[in-house]
């Protein structure tokens, strides 16, 4: 779809930004941060002349689909070497009093031989996956793009069976998608961690006969299995109880009967390693509201994110790593809301991540660059998975790791059910995985702050100085121009791996 302009908002005056032609007649002067802590960069390339990808419009992007999906299942999956943080580079950023951050381009100056060709004579360095990124990013003209698309914050969105953003060349978004090819093999990357051993009670269940049966083999879960796992089932079972008030009667149903308990789920599960609570309700999300002010002292709740809810951590200073929204009623659609819910989650990760790398200041760039913080989306009949984790210096990876059909109907519980247990396993799973990388930021954070006591500042780069994602007052992107156009939707021409 083409970008939408929204004119009339603002002077340019107004803004101080490091995008270069940032549409400034978009985008409403109170919305948008402009302090050096919180300013995103799109990175000069010297490279655009050696890019060699067209631009997708929305006039031929279904054809392009299909001759994707044509191709894609001809390429060979790309070497995962390219797409690497060299570590060596990164992780010892105290020793060296000349230090300097140098784009994305630190993260991959490892020149191993594998890294060069030789054409016709001529060494041409290869470029990884996130630095043709920036350079796609730095060329596109930002004139004509939505006020809030991700690529005017430096924001790559993908997933598997995710439909491009317009401008995004297909055999670019394939490249990066191969680089999560390993991880998505198998539908559930941790399915066995909660299937081992427990096949037989989750058989039964699904292959009761009638309710009453289903309730009976839910008491024996209970008494036998892990409490996760009953607590899961619960909510399936829950969902075709007819005694209770139906999922579709409500937006507020569908959340109380389905998302919060499986978010209530995983924090619960979590809760003895990691100190993790769920916070339900139209939670102020903190990590926002508190670089706002930073920028505005003016800037008061109002201008915050209300979230439907939110995990946060007690054991590292109660950092948000989830956050969620029930963006409709069941089987209702509202493209507007859906799309508006979307980008105030994307914003609420970066401020998110920002949050962390103010936290863990003097973590490494290395580290940091394996947190993911996670966004949680109900809309119509599926529950979907966002992460979004830093992929190189101020770029940033929004993946959708998962969507699931919410269960509904009894007769269809052979095809629902243990798909929709697998996905709240993968959402307990994967938030694990990001509290203990949390746990070694800290780490780092204490090594490397009792190591630099006696220097000086200049001496060494704060991960706090590195990370600077741009923030927006949310309440802004309610009721925007053309946000109903700007949805992520899936496409079947998309690889599904």
């Amino acid at each position: 779809m083409e970008g939408k302009r929204c004119e009339g908002y603002m002077s340019t005056h107004m803004i101080i930004h490091q995008l270069g032609c940032f549409p400034t007649s978009q985008l409403p002067a109170s919305s948008l941060s402009t302090s050096n802590i919180t300013i995103g960069t799109i990175q000069s390339s010297t490279l655009n002349n050696c890019l060699n990808t067209s631009v997708v419009t929305a006039g031929d992007k279904r054809k392009n689909e299909v001759d994707f999906a044509a191709a894609s299942n001809k390429k060979e999956k790309l070497s995962s070497e390219a797409a690497e943080v060299n570590a060596e580079d990164i992780t010892d950023i105290n020793q060296s009093s000349d230090l300097e951050v140098e784009g994305s381009a630190k993260a991959t100056e490892n020149s191993e031989s594998n890294d060069w060709e030789d054409n016709d004579s001529v060494l041409i360095e290869k470029k990884s996956v996130w630095q043709e990124w920036l350079d796609l990013y730095d060329s596109i003209s930002r004139e004509d793009l939505f006020a809030f698309s991700p690529i005017l914050y430096n924001v790559i969105r993908l997933g598997f069976g995710l439909s491009p953003l317009d401008r995004v060349p297909y055999d670019l978004y394939y490249e990066t998608l191969n680089h999560y090819a390993e991880n998505a093999e198998n539908s559930y990357q941790f399915k066995s961690t909660i299937t081992n051993g427990n096949e037989a009670y989750i058989d039964k269940f699904i292959d009761s006969k009638t309710l009453g049966e289903m309730k009976s083999n839910l008491v024996a879960i209970k008494a036998s299995t892990s409490p996760f796992l009953y607590r899961l089932l619960k909510i399936v079972y829950n969902t075709y109880d007819t005694s209770l008030v139906d999922i579709k009667h409500s937006e507020s149903a569908f959340n109380q009967l389905v998302v919060a308990p499986i978010v209530k789920a995983a924090a619960k599960e979590l809760y003895p390693s990691f100190q993790t609570v769920f916070f339900p309700g139209e939670e102020k999300l903190k990590a926002l509201l508190e670089q706002l002010k930073t920028i505005d002292s003016k800037v008061d709740k109002r201008h915050g994110y209300n979230a439907d809810g939110i995990i946060r951590t007690r054991g590292h200073q109660e950092l948000e790593v989830l956050i969620y929204e029930v963006s409709s009623g069941y089987l209702y659609q509202d493209k507007a809301k859906h799309s508006t819910d979307h980008h105030k989650g994307m914003f609420g990760l970066l401020s998110m991540l920002k949050a962390i790398a103010d936290t863990y200041k003097h973590a490494t760039l290395t580290t940091f660059m394996k947190q993911k913080v996670f966004f949680m989306q109900a809309y119509h009949d599926c529950l979907y998975l966002w992460s979004l984790r830093c992929v190189e210096d101020n770029l940033y990876c929004l993946f959708r790791e998962r969507k699931v059909r919410v269960p509904y109907l009894f007769e269809s519980r052979i095809n629902d059910v243990l798909d929709f247990v697998l996905f709240a396993n993968e959402v307990k799973v994967e938030l694990e995985h990001s509290l203990k990388n949390l746990e070694s930021l800290r780490e780092e954070h204490e090594t490397y702050s009792r190591s630099r006591r006696y220097q000086n500042e200049a001496d060494y780069v704060l991960l706090s100085n590195i990370i600077r994602p741009t923030v927006v007052k949310v309440s802004m992107l309610k009721g925007f121009k053309g946000m109903a156009d700007e949805e992520p939707y899936s496409s079947p021409n998309i690889p599904r791996f």
